[in-house]
């Protein structure tokens, strides 16, 4: 079991979990799997696909089917398919004087489950910090930037980009779309809403390891942010009255050889970057920053 208090309504924190792009934005960087297909809802029967990354050419499936729906209080995911003999998780939520308290109940069975029980508490316990720090961080965002609720197109760029961007904004209540109030288009960082235009620059080079959402640039100073920051900077550029460049870096720059004693970085030419006025960052340092990416404390 694992739980936190979050300082918002009840109705809040489960309707986060009922909206696109949850399951992507509560998934750790670090786990061996692929969303095929999300729940198009948390109601009775409907249905999560996901690909597990083993060796070897197959990847086998994991089917997740969604039941005990009681809005806002509860649903449940069951294993129909996976890697376990039995998997429940049962989402619950209770109505505090702080706010809402989420209780993750995780009962399951495999083959070995004496000796493999420790390894998969352990490995739970690390996802379920990484789970509930993603939650705190995303609904604290939503509550900054608490502007109107957008159409947005996001077209171009790195597809990690794209995908924790879409999702940042399908949980934060907006939608989707073709053409709408406002684009995003990740190759040029141009950000335009009605007759207003941002451009948001970032650290080039992509991610600087696979499975770790962070980018990093630069020649002897290295300019980086996480890819949860830099989402965040977009959604900033999308909601608050901002026009002309925008630099999406953390504030706190490291040189090349303090950054690359824990992380590679793209070799870039240096420039100074300067993060934009009124941004909370989640992840100001690379301290805190590796710790919520690789789960630890």
């Amino acid at each position: 079991m694992f739980s936190t208090t979050f300082p918002y309504p009840v109705e809040e924190v489960y309707g986060w979990h009922e909206r696109p792009g949850a399951m992507r934005r509560l998934t750790p960087p670090w786990e061996p799997v692929r969303i095929v297909t999300e729940a198009p809802a948390l109601t009775e029967g409907s249905r999560a696909v996901m690909e597990l990354a083993v060796p070897g050419p197959l990847r086998p499936r994991w089917v997740a089917r969604h039941t005990g729906y009681q809005p806002p209080h509860e649903f449940i995911d069951v294993q129909e398919h996976g890697p376990f003999r039995s998997w429940t998780h049962r989402h619950r939520f209770f109505e505090v004087p702080l706010g809402t308290e989420l209780v993750d109940e995780i009962s399951y069975d495999l083959p070995l489950a004496a000796f493999a029980a420790p390894f998969v508490d352990v490995r739970l316990y690390r996802m379920f910090r990484y789970r509930h720090r993603q939650l705190a961080g995303d609904l604290a965002l939503h509550h900054r930037l608490n502007g109107p609720r957008l159409a947005v197109s996001v077209t171009g760029g790195d597809p990690a980009v794209a995908e924790t961007l879409k999702a940042l904004l399908t949980t934060g209540g907006h939608r989707l779309v073709t053409h709408g109030d406002a684009s995003v288009d990740l190759t040029t960082g141009k950000v335009t809403v009605g007759d207003r235009t941002a451009r948001v620059s970032y650290p080039a080079g992509g991610l600087v390891r696979p499975r770790v959402p962070l980018l990093a640039s630069g020649d002897r100073l290295v300019n980086w942010i996480s890819l949860d920051d830099l989402a965040g900077v977009f959604l900033f550029a999308l909601l608050a009255d901002i026009r002309g460049d925008i630099d999406a870096v953390s504030p706190n720059p490291l040189p090349r050889k303090d950054f690359t004693a824990h992380l590679p970085a793209a070799y870039t030419p240096d420039r100074i970057a300067t993060p934009p006025a009124g941004v909370v960052f989640r992840h100001p340092d690379l301290d805190t920053a590796l710790r919520h990416l690789f789960g630890r404390k």
